[in-house]
């Protein structure tokens, strides 16, 4: 039956050809590829990720005020970071999922609304009341958007001109084995001041919801900091991605003691 349907489809479209170009078509064989490709292709099962991506984040600063940890249980803080953030490059080349955070705003929002063109986004944002336009956040923001290429471009020298995305949607599907994400680790959260600790908490919140994850900042029109950073770096990255927020989590833990 499924097959009488995919050879009535392709007759279908077949017909819209002029009498000469289909029979050029027939002779050619193309019907019989178009059905051949199109029968495998209803054959094969939607694709969802579900494969543990090797996380890493870093938390975002100046040279000394950098750190960074991944899932393997590895951070560092400050300058080391250099040569530590080239080692994850050949895992997506492998077949390895990579999750790529940075703490600090690395999408703001797009708004026509004058009033509101600098308040804070939703989610935690509003909850916390740390506006990425404010205090830390702006300050982190400006940080990130200078220290974002830096970071990419060192394991783009080892994965070469592959796909990234911030799109986790994309990422599950598997039409991009690297993911950029942004962490949300705030001061009232119990961390111990040390860069790298906030780093490891945020790839530890993250692995800890995945593949059920959810963003914790609601998505708007927005300026995606991280698809340029990207690009930059010389990742191949979707455009309609420059217009669209990322994925925020927050690194959730108990009030300091």
């Amino acid at each position: 039956m499924a097959s009488s349907r995919l050879r009535a489809r392709i007759a279908g479209r077949a017909s819209l050809l002029s009498p000469d170009l289909h029979r050029a078509a027939h002779r050619s064989g193309l019907e019989c590829m178009l059905f051949r490709q199109a029968e495998l292709t209803a054959r094969q099962p939607s694709r969802r990720s579900t494969m543990t991506p090797h996380i890493l984040c870093i938390d975002v600063g100046g040279p000394t005020r950098i750190g960074w940890a991944e899932s393997g249980g590895a951070m560092a803080p400050g300058r080391s970071s250099g040569t530590q953030w080239s080692e994850p490059g050949p895992l997506p080349r492998g077949g390895t999922p990579v999750a790529i955070g940075f703490e600090a705003p690395i999408w703001t929002p797009r708004r026509m609304d004058l009033a509101r063109i600098t308040g804070r986004r939703g989610g935690v944002e509003a909850r916390y009341n740390r506006a990425w336009s404010a205090g830390a956040g702006a300050g982190a923001l400006g940080a990130a958007l200078a220290v974002m290429p830096w970071a990419l471009t060192r394991p783009q020298q080892v994965t070469g001109p592959v796909t990234a995305t911030t799109s986790l949607a994309a990422f599950l599907a598997g039409r991009s084995r690297i993911l950029l994400w942004e962490a949300f680790v705030s001061g009232i959260l119990n961390t111990t001041g040390l860069h790298h600790d906030d780093a490891r908490l945020a790839v530890e919140a993250f692995a800890a919801r995945w593949p059920e994850i959810e963003t914790d900042i609601p998505a708007e029109p927005a300026v995606s900091h991280a698809a340029v950073g990207a690009s930059i770096a010389g990742f191949r990255a979707d455009p309609a991605e420059l217009g669209a927020a990322c994925l925020s989590r927050i690194a959730e833990a108990g009030p300091q003691m």
